[in-house]
């Protein structure tokens, strides 16, 4: 997760302060990462994707669909709260490691730099306060 965090910042040093975006969606803009700032886009693949399938579909350029596990937050800059979530692990029960187990919730990297795991039991929770900080930013474009 960190590997990716830092490809994203990266990327958002050379555009502006703004982390990726496209018109096709939160994935298709991830993928924009590859090949310049994730050279070999296994970080692209998320916690539980498919890496092998990921890694292949990029290089015959093709686009990520639901091979990632990633769920991006488009639309982003360096800019705002540092709370609001970058991305998250798509399936419950995975620690940040990679590690399944029952009790973890989601594995999630903030816009800080920090990585946490939210519990199945807070996860509502989470995604409205989420969705209520996301209102409250200065760029009220949300992917």
């Amino acid at each position: 997760m960190i590997n990716l965090y830092f490809e994203m910042r990266l990327y958002a040093r050379d555009h502006g302060g703004i982390l990726p975006t496209s018109p096709d969606g939160p994935l298709a803009a991830l993928q924009k990462l590859y090949p310049e700032y994730t050279h070999s886009g296994k970080e692209l693949a998320g916690l539980t994707g498919d890496i092998d399938r990921v890694v292949a579909i990029l290089k015959q350029g093709g686009t990520l669909g639901t091979n990632s596990s990633w769920v991006y937050n488009e639309g982003l800059k360096l800019t705002d709260p540092l709370e609001l979530a970058l991305f998250w692990e798509r399936e419950a029960g995975v620690f940040p490691s990679g590690k399944r187990s029952p009790k973890a919730g989601h594995a999630v990297m903030l816009l800080s730099g920090t990585v946490t795991n939210v519990p199945l039991a807070d996860w509502a929770k989470f995604i409205n306060q989420q969705e209520s900080l996301r209102r409250k930013s200065v760029n009220p474009k949300r992917g």
